[in-house]
């Protein structure tokens, strides 16, 4: 074999297999796919709802009126911090199968960046 004819047959040969590979792998990984079960089982989700704060924010503890006074009975916290908390026991009591957390964020000592990645591993 001449080196022109083998670089064709190496040519012809990589072709040729991506051109499979490409082809194929779709038909396996389609193969793969579980079929959708037809029994009533029911599968529970739950859903998370986080709640991002300044740092400032939490330190806050001034007193503030709002709608306290509308309703006195129901609304004890004055602080903002205390009032995200409320919020979010809200939020929890009244969705089933919803968790709440509350992601406290200092954007003096932290960027963005650390936001996006701490609201990626929750």
């Amino acid at each position: 074999m001449n080196l022109i004819s083998f670089k064709k047959f190496v040519c012809a040969f990589i072709i040729f297999n991506l051109l499979f590979v490409q082809i194929a792998s779709a038909e396996i990984a389609h193969a793969a796919v579980k079929p959708a079960s037809l029994s009533n089982d029911v599968e529970v989700m739950k859903d998370l709802v986080v709640i991002v704060m300044d740092t400032e924010i939490d330190k806050d503890t001034s007193s503030y009126v709002g709608l306290k006074k509308d309703y006195p009975d129901e609304l004890k916290e004055d602080s903002l911090g205390e009032r995200v908390l409320r919020y979010a026991e809200d939020i929890k009591e009244n969705n089933d199968l919803t968790d709440v957390k509350i992601l406290l964020f200092d954007k003096k000592k932290e960027e963005w960046l650390d936001m996006a990645n701490a609201l990626e591993n929750i």
